[in-house]
């Protein structure tokens, strides 16, 4: 199956429009609080331990766990906070167990966008 655009090249795309639009600072600070999550280990712990892909909700529900930094965020911020955590996932998880193929996560990734709009 021949696919305009890969997973990578969404993310990249997605990631450099909202640091465009947003700023070094909005961006690094929603990278840095994602990274550096005990939510966000967890839930790749979680995922580890039970073999399974996290959803769209599971994303977005770690996501909203770190209270402070996202609880009165815009639907945009939290989308790219999920997506960023996405791509955690996919590098740190994923491309070492393979549990998503390219479809799936290209479908996560589309299911987020969707959730912003």
């Amino acid at each position: 199956m021949n696919n305009t655009y890969d997973y990578e090249e969404l993310f990249h795309t997605y990631f450099n429009k909202f640091h465009e639009v947003n700023g070094s600072r909005k961006t690094d600070k929603i990278v840095h609080t994602i990274a550096s999550s005990k939510h966000t280990k967890n839930l790749f712990r979680q995922s580890i331990e039970n073999n399974f892909v996290p959803t769209i909700k599971d994303f977005e529900t770690f996501v909203l766990s770190n209270a402070l930094s996202f609880a009165f965020a815009s639907r945009e911020k939290v989308a790219f906070a999920s997506i960023v955590m996405l791509n955690l996932w996919q590098e740190t998880v994923n491309s070492k167990i393979g549990l998503a193929d390219e479809l799936t996560l290209i479908a996560l990734f589309n299911g987020m966008i969707q959730k912003s709009m």
